[in-house]
């Protein structure tokens, strides 16, 4: 159980990651390629300096992401429907990366062996 508890992470993701190059539309998507390899070497070596490049990396990419859909929810005219249901959607997503991203990190540093 603690083995799955401590995959579940990077598992959840890999799998945003995943989601994201399906939706580019774009079978060679350099940023996806990089980050799945970046979190399956990450998953596979457990080593520290590459979690926290990886946990970084997204949490950085996560709060750059946050950032666009306010920018694109103060396009819509106030109080719209769709503009509402795009920034809880869209922070609801990149606020779970963040804190996953942040959780691989804190983990490592503090909670391994």
């Amino acid at each position: 159980m603690k083995k799955i508890l401590n995959v579940l992470a990077q598992a959840f993701l890999i799998i945003g990651v995943v989601f994201y190059w399906i939706e580019s539309s774009t079978l060679l998507n350099p940023v996806a390629i990089s980050l799945i390899l970046l979190l399956f070497l990450e998953l596979i070596t457990k080593n520290l300096i590459v979690t926290l490049f990886s946990s970084f990396i997204i949490g950085f990419l996560s709060l750059y992401m946050m950032l666009a859909v306010i920018s694109e929810y103060r396009e819509f005219p106030a109080g719209d429907a769709e503009g509402k249901t795009l920034l809880i959607v869209g922070l609801s997503i990149f606020i779970s990366s963040l804190l996953l991203s942040s959780f691989m990190s804190v983990r490592r540093l503090f909670f391994t062996n």
